[in-house]
């Protein structure tokens, strides 16, 4: 009943069959006994910068690593007939389909559990309401903690109302939304020679001297037209801690449709606005 490998993948670009890290954990009788990491050589050898900010892994490490198929004659044997457990295992499904695919190797059948869907929190959140060690973005780790939580939570050990408590305190205060009169552009009053002005901007993520809406009326007042969401008329996106998956995985899919949505971390920021 409890037997189950959890697995966990980074990727170099937007597209799913780029994968360049994988970390699997392979659970007997509700205890771990068998862990596997690896860094993946991605086709071409091809990285998005933005996929490099979250994870850290570089073109330089994964020159030299070994392709997807020599890791996939290692591993196969602990995803084939097995429970899959990852945490939004979408993702790692779709990564693990669409890159045999594109090596052109069977797609097995899968039976799959999602950590995400019993709790909606992201893994940060939950481990970090639970105390349960992660080094978020690094795939062993994020492996171990999902592989945790399911044990966990098929074994009754932790109810789930306190962690939606607590999830939703760090989530509240870690990711304060923004909205109101910020979201209107007003020009009046800003100087057309700033570098925002006129400029579609998205903030995400958290960051180290701003509140969010703090600094979207500050961007607001140079005359930037603040948005929430990245569409192919974002210009630019202010990227902070622990940004939001979604909208970086759509600003490395628009960019690789051609458009030129600019990345701003916090350094560069500060050194845009004084």
């Amino acid at each position: 009943m409890h037997d189950f490998t959890a697995i966990d993948f980074e990727t170099a670009q937007g597209a799913r069959w780029s994968a360049c890290a994988i970390g699997l954990v392979h659970f007997k009788d509700g205890e771990p006994c068998f862990e596997y990491e690896s860094i993946i050589r991605p086709p071409e050898n091809k990285f998005h910068p933005i996929n490099i900010q979250i994870h850290g892994i570089t073109p330089d490490q994964t020159e030299n690593a070994r392709e997807f198929p020599d890791i996939w004659m290692e591993i196969q044997r602990y995803i084939v007939c097995q429970t899959v457990v990852a945490h939004n295992v979408n993702f790692d499904k779709d990564v693990l389909f669409k890159t045999l695919s594109y090596y052109n190797l069977p797609t097995p059948n899968l039976h799959c559990e999602c950590t995400y869907s019993i709790w909606n929190y992201r893994l940060n959140e939950i481990c970090e309401a639970f105390d349960i060690p992660l080094q978020h973005h690094s795939a062993l780790s994020d492996a171990k903690a999902c592989g945790q939580l399911y044990i966990n939570h098929i074994l009754n050990k932790q109810p789930l109302k306190p962690i939606k408590q607590a999830a939703a305190t760090d989530n509240y205060r870690y990711h304060e939304h923004i909205g109101g009169d910020v979201l209107r552009p007003n020009l009046e009053g800003a100087d057309p020679q700033n570098f925002f002005y006129g400029k579609k901007i998205v903030i995400t993520g958290v960051f180290e001297n701003y509140e969010r809406n703090q600094l979207a009326n500050k961007l607001k007042l140079q005359g930037a037209d603040i948005d929430t969401s990245v569409t192919k008329r974002t210009n630019f996106v202010i990227v902070g801690r622990d940004p939001g998956y979604k909208k970086m995985e759509m600003i490395n899919t628009l960019n690789q449709q051609g458009h030129g949505i600019q990345i701003i971390d916090e350094d560069r920021l500060n050194e845009l606005l004084h």
